[in-house]
């Protein structure tokens, strides 16, 4: 859903996801470069990154398909 390589980091779906391309608005208000630290390490992060989930069908899409591969993790993606 997110090109190539299959697994890829949480930033680089952020930053670079077609399916993000839309609401990274959002996380850019909070840090340009969209960095992890930025969004996850202040209330207004989270809120900027629950809104690009809420406007985007994308963590369904992933969730669907069993596709969302994240670098670091095991299991299906499924957040479970």
């Amino acid at each position: 859903l997110c090109g190539e390589p299959p697994r890829q980091t949480r930033e680089r779906i952020l930053r670079d996801c077609p399916l993000f391309t839309r609401q990274r608005i959002y996380l850019r208000e909070i840090s340009h470069d969209i960095t992890l630290n930025e969004i996850l390490g202040t209330e207004k992060g989270i809120e900027a990154l629950t809104e690009v989930f809420q406007e985007s069908d994308a963590p369904e899409k992933f969730v669907k398909k069993g596709t969302m591969r994240i670098e670091g993790e095991t299991g299906t993606g499924t957040g479970r």
